[in-house]
């Protein structure tokens, strides 16, 4: 148990995020939730006061790695659940005007782009093709560090057939314009299961290399411990 997490404000992000396409079909993307669900439970366990914004992912209770009822939560876990990227965006706005949250750790995987027009009834189907533009979303770990100036943040890097070199190297630049304190960065291919190479980058570079979902947790929230011990944060 890392004592120095005792009845720090961490709030966490997990899961994908839906845009609208009509009034019943959305884009989404392969989010399991998984490992911010994770983060979230050893952060619990370490004493934190933890508030978990948890997306569109159905069974969690029945994977073996989430939430598996109430007992084994802490008092002090709290789960706000979202479906749509624009849900996600207001609640993230609300949460961080009304606490202020310690530490943020933003592990949903975010929808970067979103339809230019959304029906407002349903498309309807025999169509032989139908075209779809896309604009940018705005980008909330943008958002995140100038409603939580203070708040120590950690986001995520997911990549594609980049080495590890590539990979790091695109983290740390993304930490960088992000304004973030640390930032985890893996391949898709290298998540599976609970089953989840990563690489935890902070100011100085590589700090950790981990291989499960576990692991990331645990040595996530441990490198925390030493940056508040450090004074990084009070």
């Amino acid at each position: 148990m890392h004592r120095t997490l005792k009845d720090k404000k961490v709030l966490i992000t997990a899961g994908p995020t839906w845009v609208p396409i009509d009034r019943v079909r959305v884009i989404s993307n392969i989010s399991s939730g998984l490992t911010g669900t994770i983060i979230a439970q050893h952060a619990a366990r370490d004493g934190a006061d933890v508030t978990l914004l948890l997306g569109p992912i159905d069974g969690i209770r029945d994977t073996g790695y989430g939430i598996r009822g109430k007992k084994t939560l802490s008092r002090k876990f709290k789960i706000i659940r979202f479906r749509y990227f624009d849900e996600l965006r207001n609640l993230l706005g609300r949460q961080l005007r009304q606490k202020k949250y310690d530490i943020i750790i933003h592990a949903a995987a975010v929808s970067d782009y979103r339809p230019v027009k959304v029906f407002d009834y349903k498309v309807r189907s025999g169509k032989k093709r139908m075209g779809i533009a896309l604009k940018p979303t705005p980008k909330i770990i943008d958002e995140i560090r100038r409603h939580a100036p203070a708040a120590f943040l950690v986001m995520f890097k997911l990549e594609v057939k980049k080495t590890k070199k590539e990979l790091v190297g695109a983290a740390y630049k993304g930490m960088l314009r992000s304004k973030a304190d640390l930032v985890v960065a893996n391949n898709l291919s290298d998540i599976y299961g609970n089953k989840h190479k990563a690489y935890i980058v902070d100011a100085y570079g590589e700090k950790a290399e981990v291989a499960t979902k576990e692991e990331l947790a645990s040595t996530l929230l441990s490198i925390i411990a030493e940056k508040i011990r450090e004074g990084v944060l009070c």
